[in-house]
């Protein structure tokens, strides 16, 4: 489908010639203000794989990006944040390596931790912990010098609390985050500072639905339920500016039926 295609269907289902409204120019400005809110509305439902298959050609996973002074810079195409997870990276005191035993006062480990001697790679997970050891899954060969504990928390919005601000502080097992304004960037201020964050967010429509456009196809780009779904969107619009509450009622009916 292209723009072009998708302005003929769009018509069709506006079975009334509002030529004031659906003329290329209006209709383009139409179509992608309907975009926007679609993306809004299905991006905050973001609770089933129904919503998932709709956006996921606008989906990034895992995108990892590095903290400078408890500040990340969001990415160039953001625009909805679906996770944001805090990755801190510390080194371990040990005194000593038996095969894939650890000797290691007070080291506060879990079964299930992740271990790397060459951090980014992963190298071991924990199995087994006494107060003085603790066991890995594999044997790191040769012995390493340096040992690195490497835990991932989901993060949440602050939420300040002027009376208890205490409650609201960002801790490493629960690490907040607020956006804000850095200069031009938009930015994600941290706390506590973490060695990475990662994200998976909604990025901004990649494309413009042109309706002269009669070469790209927007199926590379979107899927054919949120290409139809927009339709309807746009439909809805057209009604509620003219006031053509028919219409409004069907194009609302069919959102509802088939969201």
């Amino acid at each position: 489908m292209t723009g072009a295609e998708f302005y003929l269907q769009l018509q069709q289902k506006y079975d009334k010639a509002y030529s004031q409204y659906l003329d290329t120019t209006k209709a383009n400005r139409l179509i992608k203000e309907a975009m926007y809110r679609l993306v809004d509305k299905i991006s905050q439902l973001m609770d089933s794989q129904k919503e998932f298959d709709e956006l996921s050609e606008l989906i990034r996973f895992d995108q990892n990006i590095v903290v400078s002074s408890a500040v990340a810079s969001q990415p160039a195409d953001y625009y909805h944040l679906l996770r944001l997870s805090f990755l801190f990276v510390d080194q371990i005191n040990f005194s000593s390596i038996s095969g894939a035993t650890v000797t290691a006062s007070k080291h506060g480990l879990r079964p299930g931790d992740k271990i790397s001697s060459a951090f980014p790679a992963v190298a071991a997970i924990v199995t087994k912990v006494t107060s003085t050891t603790f066991t890995l899954d594999t044997v790191i060969s040769p012995p390493p010098t340096n040992l690195y504990l490497i835990r991932k928390f989901e993060a949440s919005p602050s939420t300040p609390d002027r009376k208890k601000p205490s409650l609201s502080k960002g801790k490493k097992e629960t690490p907040k985050y607020w956006t804000a304004s850095s200069g031009n960037n938009r930015v994600f201020y941290l706390e506590p500072v973490p060695y990475s964050v990662e994200l998976d967010y909604v990025r901004i429509p990649p494309v413009d639905i042109n309706t002269q456009n009669t070469t790209t196809v927007l199926t590379d780009t979107y899927t054919s339920k949120f290409l139809y779904r927009l339709m309807d969107e746009c439909v809805y619009s057209v009604a509620s500016e003219t006031r053509d509450y028919q219409n409004k009622q069907s194009a609302q009916q069919t959102i509802i039926e088939n969201p």
